[in-house]
């Protein structure tokens, strides 16, 4: 009876998850064609590992420069628990942009 529970709390959560996706999609969607960029499409994959799933959309989508933001969370917390963006940037084959995240005005 748990691990039904548990499937259950799980797929909800994995719903709940893809849902918030498709309405930032839509957001990023609309910001673009605002500033004029016609051209975007969003690929939706379920994976394990973030990183893995990047490299292997580029590879099959062949594209010519993977861009991707970083939080900026430390040498030593990425170094426990790694970084999606330094995971990219060792596996693909291709050119990979990470942008900063923004500096704090105070």
């Amino acid at each position: 009876m748990a691990g039904v529970a548990a499937g259950e709390v799980y797929a909800k959560a994995v719903e709940e998850k893809v849902a918030e996706a498709k309405q930032l999609a839509g957001h990023v969607r609309e910001l673009c064609q605002s500033l004029g960029i016609a051209h975007i499409r969003f690929l939706e994959r379920i994976a394990h590992g973030t990183g893995q799933a990047i490299v292997q959309i580029a590879d099959e989508e062949d594209v010519a420069l993977i861009v991707m933001g970083s939080r900026g969370i430390g040498k030593l917390r990425r170094a426990f628990l790694g970084s999606v963006s330094d995971y990219v940037l060792h596996h693909a084959h291709r050119p990979v942009t990470i942008v900063p995240p923004p500096e704090d005005e105070d």
